[in-house]
């Protein structure tokens, strides 16, 4: 083989390695920031969950759930890090969807040029006899090409509830009577909780 050739195919051999070698890194830079934000993995405190614990700070429980299902049936929603906080009657979850859902609900509404407000959703929860929980609220980060919304629920009691899920509907166009645009199971009586590590979340002034 010529001297050329040989130069040639080094030069080819170099830049298949710098390709593979920049794409390995590219997916294992994915995989290392892909993680949740913290925000979104702790408990959310406010003057309810704040109270609960400063009356009884060695009583005060949460119990962490993992869901069955972690994304709904259309791909569009994740849930995760769910806590449930019995002495607040709460019920916190991690809700993400890609930037391009909101593609996807433009397309669903009819007007790809619609201007959609910063909050394009609204969440709620219902449980297995149709009791629906609305009052709720949430922290927000946008990480890469994802949203994540904190939600903090207010007044939920498990102590007779099986089943409860979170319903997500467009804000323009909230009708509890009709199909969500996204639903994901949040609880589940029968799956298994573990205790949750509540120091680790303590904001410094309860500590």
């Amino acid at each position: 083989m010529s001297k050329a050739g040989n130069i040639v195919k080094i030069t080819f051999k170099s830049l298949m390695l710098g390709i593979s070698l920049f794409i390995y890194a590219f997916f294992i830079f994915r995989l290392c920031t892909m993680d949740d934000p913290k925000e979104m993995t702790k408990i959310i405190w406010n003057d309810v969950s704040r109270a609960a614990y400063a009356a009884d700070p060695a009583g005060f429980e949460a119990l962490d759930q993992e869901p069955n299902t972690y994304i709904n049936n259309e791909g569009t929603f994740w849930i995760s890090n769910v806590v449930y906080l019995p002495s607040a009657d709460q019920l916190q979850l991690t809700i993400k969807y890609n930037d391009s859902t909101l593609k996807y609900l433009k397309q669903a509404l009819g007007d790809e040029t619609l201007v959609l407000p910063d909050e394009p959703f609204s969440y709620s929860l219902l449980d297995e006899d149709g009791n629906r929980y609305t009052a709720y609220s949430s922290v927000s980060h946008h990480k890469q090409n994802y949203n994540y919304r904190r939600l903090v629920f207010e007044g939920i009691d498990m102590t007779d509830i099986t089943d409860l899920y979170v319903d997500i509907y467009y804000v323009g166009n909230i009708n509890y009577g009709e199909t969500p645009y996204g639903s994901l199971k949040a609880w589940d009586a029968d799956l298994a909780t573990t205790p949750h590590d509540v120091e680790k979340d303590l904001p410094d002034d309860l500590k």
